[in-house]
Formats: structure tokens, C-alpha cells, sequence
């Protein structure tokens, strides 16, 4: 679960750790580049998504077992 979703400046991805290993986090943008990429644990903030431009992204979660997850994210600044 990542939320919220449109994101502003922080963004939490909570998800549950196999074995007590940790998963890879994988933020892509819509030409399909990384910008991001992270080890998470079972709850974590990133607050580099302050520094994203405004668009969609794409998230995907590695989990330790091999199991890949996907998830649109909007990142929207406001005024």
C-alpha cells in the first residue's frame, strides 16, 4: 500500500517483510526511467519525492520471496 496517492512531498509505502527481509522499491516516471530506487522494511517515508516534478509515476515493489507489485502514483504539487 502506498498512500497518498495523488502525493505532494512524502509518500509511505507499507507493506509486510517476508522472513524479516527486506523488499526493493522501484519508482519509475512515464518514459519509463528510474528515479528512484530503495530498500524498504515494513513502513517507510521517502521524502525524496519533494524533489519529483508533477505527473504519474510508476511503483513497483519487490518483495523478498520474488513477488512483484505494481502501483500508479500521482505526484501533485498544489499551489
Amino acid at each position: 500500500m502506498a498512500y497518498p496517492n495523488p502525493a505532494q512531498t512524502v509518500l509511505t509505502v507499507a507493506l509486510p517483510t517476508v522472513g524479516g527481509e527486506q523488499s526493493e522499491l522501484r519508482i519509475f516516471n512515464e518514459l519509463g526511467m528510474e528515479v528512484l530506487r530503495q530498500q524498504l522494511g515494513q513502513t517507510i517515508v521517502l521524502p525524496e519525492i519533494s524533489g519529483m516534478a508533477d505527473g504519474a509515476y510508476v511503483l513497483r515493489i519487490i518483495t523478498s520471496d520474488g513477488a512483484m507489485h505494481w502501483k500508479k502514483l500521482v505526484v501533485r504539487k498544489g499551489k
